[in-house]
C-alpha cells in the first residue's frame, strides 16, 4: 500500500498499543520502524488476542466464528487504548462511514473492509484524509442490505468509542464532585489552606510530591481513610488550579514511568483530561 499516502489503521492502532503497554517498553523506541507483522505479534501477545481459526467445516459458519474472534480482539484493543488515553478520532470514523454509504448507494460492496484496508493521513490541522483501498473482493449491483459488512468496522468502533466517552465523562464528573466536596469540608481548615498557599515554585519533583503528600494526609484525617491515589489526584487538581503548567508537566513525566500500575496510570490520565479543560 505504499502508493497510498498515510498509514493503515491497523498499523496506527498497534503502534499506540506498543507505546503504552508496560510490557512493551523495551521495544517502543523502534516502533516506527517495525513492520506490521512484528507489531501484530507484540500486540497480540501483550493483549492476549485469540487466534481466528474457526472449527466449523461449513465455510459460512467458519467465517462467522472468525468474525466473532476478530470482534473480541478489537474490543480488547480499543478497551486497552481507551483506558490508556487514546481514542480513535470520530472524524476518521465518520469519513469511513460516509465513504462506504456513498459506495453502497451506488450498489458497490467492498466485501473486505477491515483496519488494513483503511489508510489515514493527518493533514496537520486536526483533520485527516481517509482512503479505502483494496477493492479486489468488491461486488457491483448489490442491495444496501448486502453491504452490511462494509459498515461493521465503523459501528464497532463507534460503539466502543461512545461507550468509553460516556464512562470517562462519568468518572471525571465523579472526581470533580469529590474535589468540590472535600474543598467544602476543609473550608476554614488552617493547615489545608496553609499548604495550598505554599505551592512549590520550582519544578523539583521531590518537592512537589512532598507538598502533595501533606495535602493527602490532611484529606485522609479529615475526610476518611480513602484510597491514597484518589487523594493524590485531588491534590493534583488543587495544584492545577494554581499552576496548570506544573501539574501538566508532572503528570506527563509520571506517565513515562513504565512501573506505574494501570490503575494509577489511568488516574493520572483522568486528571490530565480534567486540567486540560480547566
Amino acid at each position: 500500500m505504499d502508493f497510498v499516502e498515510g498509514e493503515d489503521l491497523a498499523t496506527s492502532l498497534y503502534k499506540e498499543v506498543v507505546r503504552r503497554h508496560p510490557s512493551l517498553s523495551s521495544v517502543k523506541g523502534c516502533v516506527d520502524r517495525m513492520p506490521l507483522n512484528e507489531l501484530a505479534g507484540y500486540v497480540s501477545g501483550a493483549l492476549g488476542f485469540e487466534k481466528p481459526g474457526g472449527k466449523h467445516v461449513d465455510p459460512k459458519n467458519k467465517e462467522f466464528e472468525r468474525a466473532i474472534v476478530f470482534k473480541q480482539n478489537a474490543v480488547r484493543l480499543i478497551t486497552f487504548l481507551s483506558r490508556n488515553g487514546y481514542v480513535i478520532s470520530e472524524r476518521i470514523l465518520r469519513k469511513i462511514e460516509k465513504t462506504m454509504q456513498i459506495l453502497n448507494k451506488k450498489g458497490i460492496k467492498h466485501g473486505d473492509l477491515h483496519e488494513r484496508n483503511v489508510m489515514v493521513r493527518e493533514t496537520g490541522d486536526g483533520d485527516y484524509d481517509v482512503y479505502i483501498v483494496d477493492f479486489g473482493d468488491a461486488e457491483e449491483n448489490c442491495e444496501m442490505s448486502d453491504s452490511f459488512s462494509d459498515q461493521t468496522i465503523v459501528k464497532k468502533y463507534m460503539q466502543l468509542t461512545k461507550s468509553f466517552k460516556e464512562k470517562r465523562k462519568h468518572e471525571l464528573d465523579k472526581l470533580l464532585n469529590e474535589l468540590k466536596r472535600i474543598e467544602e469540608k476543609l473550608k476554614g481548615n488552617k493547615k489545608w489552606e496553609g499548604i495550598i498557599s505554599t505551592i512549590p515554585k520550582s519544578k523539583d519533583t521531590d518537592e512537589l510530591e512532598k507538598w502533595m503528600s501533606k495535602l493527602t494526609a490532611i484529606m485522609q484525617r479529615s475526610c476518611g481513610d480513602d484510597l491514597d491515589t484518589k487523594y493524590k489526584m485531588i491534590a493534583l487538581l488543587q495544584l492545577a488550579k494554581e499552576n496548570f503548567q506544573m501539574a501538566d508537566n508532572y503528570i506527563t513525566e509520571k506517565l513515562e514511568d513504565t512501573k506505574l500500575t494501570s490503575f494509577v496510570k489511568n488516574s493520572f490520565i483522568k486528571v490530565k483530561d480534567i486540567i486540560a479543560s480547566i
